[in-house]
Formats: C-alpha cells, structure tokens, sequence
C-alpha cells in the first residue's frame, strides 16, 4: 500500500500544476493575481486531502474503503498506486516541499511584480 504522503503529494502536485500557467501570466502581465492565487492554494490542498480521503476512513474503520477496489479510483487514482506498492513516504514529503516551495516562490514573486509595477518611478 502507498503511504498516505504520496497520495497527499499526488493530490498537491495535480493542484499546484493546474493552475500555475494562468497565475504566472497574469503576474507578468502587471494584473492582480491575487483570486486566482487564493482559488490555486485552495485548489493544491484539497485535491491532497481529497486523495487522503480513503486512506482516513480506512483508519477510522469504515469498512469500504478496505479492499482496492476500482471506484476508490475517483479519489486521485487511490487504488491503482496502491496495487504498485510504491511506499512514498520519503518521496511524498519531497514533493510536498517541492509544492510548497512554489506556491512560495510564485506568491513572493507577484508581491515583487506588484510592488515594482505600482511604485512611482524616481524623478530627478
């Protein structure tokens, strides 16, 4: 079975990569990407949680979700990487501060592109 990071990092990469070419070219275009940025980290962790999901009810004993069946599929692909038995522990938590990391970046970088663009130029 694959750990629950890996599936957490799949769910955070699918999010963080669906969105990030429409935020960087409004960020270079000098316009606000400041909902777009908001709908993106909201979009990055619930698609992680959302392929966590299986792995949790199984915790909590809800019976369901204890064999790979292939309708579990529809949580990020859950039951296929868990017939790979990848682990992903080390890997998940890689590709979560890989995410994180970007999100971190690109939000650092529009608050630069924002401040470079409003401030008023010197004059002499």
């Amino acid at each position: 079975m694959t750990h629950s990071v890996f599936h957490f990092a799949i769910g955070m990469a699918l999010g963080t990569s669906s969105l990030l070419p429409w935020i960087l070219h409004r960020i270079l275009k000098g316009r606000s990407a400041n909902p777009l940025i908001i709908t993106w980290l909201f979009l990055a962790y619930g698609l992680g949680a959302w392929a966590v999901v299986p792995n949790m009810l199984r915790q909590f004993g809800v019976g369901i979700f204890s064999t790979a069946q292939s309708w579990v599929n529809i949580f990020l692909l859950h039951s296929f990487l868990d017939s790979r038995q990848l682990g992903g522990a080390l890997i998940g938590a890689a590709c979560v501060i890989v995410c994180f990391s970007i999100q971190y970046g690109i939000i650092l970088f529009a608050i630069y592109r924002r401040r470079v663009i409003t401030s008023p130029s010197p004059t002499n």
